[in-house]
């Protein structure tokens, strides 16, 4: 299902930036060449797909790890195997995000470097910028999650000791 999402989204991606630089030329409005804008195109869905789908996986992990612990606390029983996959899933793919950023990054500053087009010195800051912002927006989540989780538990907790009162005062 999101595979065919994908698909079907990166096709029209591909038919809106044609229809764009064929509606620009058409007016006879300067746009640069036509491998600028094909190598912006596809850095563009690059580095949307490299800043959502390691980092998506990581930050989920961490998320399954911090369930994990919980149920842990709570005496519920956690499968280790599965544990130490997670572990090794949530490390492994901070890994791969990083090396994916670092690759796209030098990539793009080469295409641009060798004259092949100036939108790889915008493509190769745009890497390095998302290097930073999208874990930190993906962190923000977590913690909101996590807080909002704890929130839950406290009123849930603050709730049951409010019925026991009425109850026993009644």
């Amino acid at each position: 299902m999101y595979f065919n999402f994908f698909i079907s989204s990166s096709i029209g991606f591909v038919v809106l930036l044609l229809l764009a630089f064929g509606i620009l030329q058409w007016f006879n409005i300067p746009t640069g060449n036509f491998l600028d804008w094909v190598i912006g195109g596809a850095s563009f869905w690059w580095l949307l797909v490299i800043v959502t789908v390691p980092w998506n996986v990581h930050f989920q992990a961490k998320q399954v790890l911090a369930e994990a612990e919980q149920s842990q606390e709570k005496g519920i029983p956690v499968d280790e195997k599965q544990l130490a996959y997670v572990k090794i899933l949530a490390k492994r793919s901070f890994v791969v995000a990083l090396v994916l950023h670092l690759v796209s990054t030098l990539s793009l500053y080469i295409l641009a470097a060798v004259g092949i087009s100036a939108v790889g010195y915008i493509g190769s800051g745009a890497a390095l910028l998302l290097t930073g912002l999208r874990p930190a927006i993906s962190a923000y989540e977590y913690l909101s999650t996590r807080l909002l989780a704890i929130r839950q538990q406290w009123t849930y907790r603050a709730k049951i000791l409010l019925s026991y009162a009425v109850v026993f005062l009644s």
